[in-house]
């Protein structure tokens, strides 16, 4: 009998492994808890669809229809070029995570997040003083004032709600780089 006792296997309980960190870092926002990559790539991508379409609307309708020309329109064009390349890069980063994609579409988050609160005022000073040095320098004809003035109220309702919603995007975006880079610290 003590000869089985000897021979007699006792299963041991084995502890599970489970990972100690997430991989992604969730976030709460509107639609509940989304992962940073996804919301990364729902950021890049809405951005990428707005781009696209600001940029058509202003070839389209401000300078072959109206003929607008000027500071804004210049500045509109630009801006939709880069956001377009910096949202195609930031596509390819969420894709194949890495962080030096994505550090285009960061930058020009930033810049945005500091544009925004300078164009709220510009625009609101443009309406409160319609003829200041300011209308001046960023519409070149007076007959376009008005309908350029029509577009500066816009612009500032426009642009007073976006302030929040590019620093959320920022911070979206800024977490998700900075998991990327810790991935790719912990791959090395």
């Amino acid at each position: 009998m003590v000869e089985d006792m000897v021979h007699l296997e006792i299963p041991i309980p084995r502890p599970t492994r489970r990972r100690s960190r997430r991989k992604y870092k969730r976030i709460r926002c509107l639609c509940g808890r989304i992962k940073v990559k996804t919301a990364t790539i729902y950021v890049a991508v809405l951005i990428l669809l707005i781009t696209v379409c600001d940029f058509i609307h202003t070839v389209r309708v401000d300078i072959q229809e109206y003929n607008v020309k000027g500071f804004w329109t210049s500045f509109s064009i630009l801006l939709d070029i880069t956001w377009f390349i910096s949202s195609l890069c930031a596509i390819e980063a969420v894709a194949s995570e890495d962080p030096d994609f994505l550090f285009p579409f960061l930058i020009m988050n930033i810049i945005i997040s500091i544009i925004m609160p300078i164009v709220f005022a510009a625009s609101f000073s443009m309406l409160l003083f319609p003829d200041s040095w300011l209308s001046i320098v960023f519409f070149d004809r007076e007959d376009a004032r008005p309908a350029a003035m029509d577009a500066c109220f816009y612009r500032t309702i426009f642009s007073f709600f976006l302030i929040p919603v590019t620093i959320g995007f920022s911070y979206f975006i800024r977490q998700s780089y900075k998991n990327f880079k810790q991935f790719r610290r912990r791959r090395s």
